[in-house]
């Protein structure tokens, strides 16, 4: 599977994590991850940064795409602008966040830092 088609499908499958503070990198890459770092290691063949991109991602994605619009509809209910205010900029701060963290992915893909 080509590098950028890697990250592509660790980025998709990472955005879809819903309440999960997971990532399946392997059904989507064929890396094995583990949530222990000593575990992680043995299985992943993923340096530690490499694995806390895929961290952070999972993270950022899963505020971003199940928390955050939540939050904006809960004040705009409340009529409380100022936290809407508040929230569409943390929005757009964890987009910027995850583009950060998506070109850092591609990065580490294109460096080989990401292999079976």
């Amino acid at each position: 599977m080509p590098e950028q088609q890697k990250v592509d499908d660790v980025v998709e499958s990472t955005s879809r994590i819903g309440n999960k503070t997971t990532i399946n990198v392997e059904e989507e890459t064929g890396i094995s991850t583990s949530a222990a770092t000593s575990e992680k290691d043995r299985n992943t063949k993923l340096e530690n940064s490499t694995y806390n991109i895929l961290m952070a991602l999972g993270k950022e994605a899963d505020f971003l795409y199940s928390t955050i619009d939540t939050y904006i509809q809960d004040a705009e209910r409340d009529e409380r602008e100022y936290l809407v205010e508040l929230w569409l900029e943390m929005k757009k701060d964890k987009q910027k966040h995850l583009k950060m963290l998506r070109q850092a992915l591609e990065k580490e893909a294109e460096e080989k830092k990401i292999s079976q």
